[in-house]
């Protein structure tokens, strides 16, 4: 079973400001803020990656128990998803 790349949009410019992220959709003129587990999961998807790999970088760096890190991961993936900030990976 494949699972889904998950990518942010190229075109979705962004900086980081002292440990939190700020993300500014060029195509619809909106600001984000990405903070804490957020911002690490942001700048870790640079590239496509699975939500295995990214639960598996989140707990490298984050005291938290699989299950629960995944289905937080899977909501911010939803959320940014939502928001239109990612690439179109397919799977």
């Amino acid at each position: 079973m494949n699972e889904e790349s998950i990518f942010r949009r190229p075109d979705a410019v962004w900086s980081d400001l002292d440990g939190q992220v700020a993300v500014l959709d060029m195509a619809s003129g909106r600001y984000y803020e990405v903070r804490g587990v957020g911002g690490a999961i942001w700048r870790y998807i640079d590239e496509p990656r699975s939500l295995s790999q990214i639960v598996d970088h989140v707990m490298a760096g984050f005291d938290a128990e699989r299950a629960a890190c995944e289905t937080d991961v899977r909501r911010f993936i939803d959320s940014l998803r939502a928001a239109g900030l990612l690439a179109d990976g397919g799977d």
